[in-house]
């Protein structure tokens, strides 16, 4: 017997869709309060993590505190929030053109801009390409491409200056 010739009436019956779910069940948009609190494993040690990912641009201004890691483009001023210690790493696809400071700082892509750590450590690293002004405690290059003017801050003379 060819398709043309069967009967429809013997076929098995097939369910062509789904019904709707309750509604109690369908995921709702947060308040901007619920959605700005910060999941447990997104912090470290009672710090908050930031990340820009690969791929991210930002531009403007931000306040961190905790780590704060730039895989994608940060344009603007990253500034580290008052009482607070911020660590601020650029990852090998990181690109950033700003004025950031911090307590600590590493540099693995591309950075220009000032980098003001004053009293704490930079480090950069092999590959990294450095531009601008950079203001540090304790200054660590590992073969990073260097173009920057460098101006060595105590961390005494740091500690007062944010007095």
């Amino acid at each position: 017997m060819t398709v043309a010739e069967s009967n429809f009436s013997t076929a098995p019956s097939l369910v062509l869709g789904q019904a709707m779910p309750d509604a109690a069940q369908i995921p709702m948009l947060s308040s901007l309060a619920e959605s700005l609190q910060v999941p447990d494993n997104e912090t470290k040690n009672g710090r908050v993590v930031s990340v820009i990912q690969e791929g991210w641009q930002f531009k403007g201004t931000a306040h961190i505190n905790g780590a704060c890691s730039i895989a994608g483009t940060f344009e603007g001023t990253l500034l580290e929030m008052v009482n607070a210690k911020a660590s601020v790493v650029v990852t090998e696809t990181g690109v950033v053109e700003a004025n950031v400071h911090a307590s600590h700082a590493s540099v693995m892509g591309v950075y220009s801009g000032t980098l003001n750590v004053d009293g704490g450590k930079v480090q950069l690293h092999a590959g990294s390409t450095v531009s601008g002004h950079i203001r540090y405690g304790q200054l660590l290059v590992n073969g990073a491409d260097l173009n920057a003017t460098l101006e060595r801050v105590s961390a005494a003379a740091a500690s007062q200056s944010q007095a």
